[in-house]
């Protein structure tokens, strides 16, 4: 883990509570390089640079997920640039 990363431990456990989200590719690196927290801070700046590298270097799967499974945000620029992306 490093720097907004989640630790393992707590990335197992939520892949069993969420046992779908254990095959999203890329998830578990999505969520322990902290890469959750950029996708959160992307879409609260509307920063779509960042949206489209993340989708180029193919986290759109887990970035989808985690916007799925995450209520407490709004998510209004991640989805209006899914919608044109």
């Amino acid at each position: 883990m490093s720097g907004n990363g989640v630790p393992t431990q707590a990335i197992n456990i939520m892949f069993q509570i969420n046992p779908g989200m254990s095959e999203v590719p890329k998830m578990r690196r999505f969520l322990s390089e902290g890469k959750h927290i950029s996708l959160e801070i992307a879409d609260k700046y509307n920063n779509t640079e960042w949206l489209d590298i993340a989708k180029s270097n193919g986290w759109l799967p887990a970035m989808t997920c985690h916007r799925n499974t995450t209520s407490i945000f709004d998510w209004k620029n991640f989805d209006a640039w899914v919608k044109v992306n």
